[in-house]
């Protein structure tokens, strides 16, 4: 693919702030990228797949039972729904195989958790840390993530107002974007086509296509936007975005 071509794809999977889980399998570039960015470590490279491990953990019987969500979501309920969520999820592989009964699915569990009352009401110092997607609905992002070998990341500081996301792949290339977000101090309300929730703004300004240790291509960053919150905690968000589009992340 040329480089254009490759750069462009790659800025859009980067616009829609959606990242995609490792798999166990990956193997993850180890060290400095040459672009500014901070390297993704070998502690990090560990944390990635620790929401398939925290999906262990759920009871096997969650696999055949169904979830009644015609009952309110306590809080008590909360981790039934969270791990019924992930595990459909994993099913669906991040969403690129997902049936549309699978998807009605996913939309009633994000409903659930949107309409649950968490166990600490959401701030924007939630937001900060690593996170990795299991389930989208953006057709541009799942049209780049049916590759299991591509490993994506998302590194968010609110109180600094920094993001940095970066796309590793297999063979030692990996794609940088660092941008700035602001988020509101506490949930809001719908209004004026934003769903309930945490609302963020964000917008790039930097980006870096590392082709091997001493080759480092810098791109023009483009992208700006905004995504909410509509349930947030301390290891799952779930988003809307301006297009309505779902996308569920897993803390690091």
């Amino acid at each position: 693919m040329a480089r254009t071509q490759l750069a462009t794809r790659l800025a859009v999977l980067a616009t829609c702030l959606l990242w995609a889980k490792p798999t166990p399998s990956q193997t993850f570039a180890i060290g400095s990228t040459g672009s500014g960015q901070a390297p993704l470590t070998r502690r990090e490279s560990v944390i990635l797949g620790s929401w398939s491990a925290w999906l262990a953990l759920a009871p096997s019987a969650c696999a055949g039972t169904k979830v009644d969500l015609t009952l309110p979501v306590t809080k008590e309920r909360i981790p039934e729904v969270k791990k019924a969520l992930l595990q459909l999820a994993d099913e669906t592989g991040r969403g690129t195989t997902a049936t549309p009964e699978q998807k009605r699915s996913m939309d009633s569990f994000a409903l659930a958790l949107a309409s649950a009352e968490p166990s600490r009401p959401a701030s924007p110092d939630m937001l900060s840390g690593t996170w990795n997607l299991v389930y989208t609905t953006e057709k541009e992002v799942l049209s780049l993530i049916g590759d299991p070998g591509v490993s994506v990341y998302q590194k968010l500081d609110s109180s600094a107002g920094t993001l940095g996301n970066s796309i590793v792949f297999t063979d030692g290339k990996r794609f940088d974007v660092s941008g700035t977000v602001s988020s509101g101090k506490q949930p809001e309300a719908a209004a004026d086509g934003y769903p309930a929730g945490l609302r963020s703004s964000f917008r790039f300004v930097g980006a870096a296509l590392t082709v091997n240790p001493s080759i480092t291509v810098p791109l023009p960053p483009f992208g700006a936007g905004w995504f909410v919150s509509v349930y947030l905690d301390e290891n799952l968000r779930v988003n809307r975005d301006s297009r309505g589009d779902l996308a569920i992340y897993f803390r690091a």
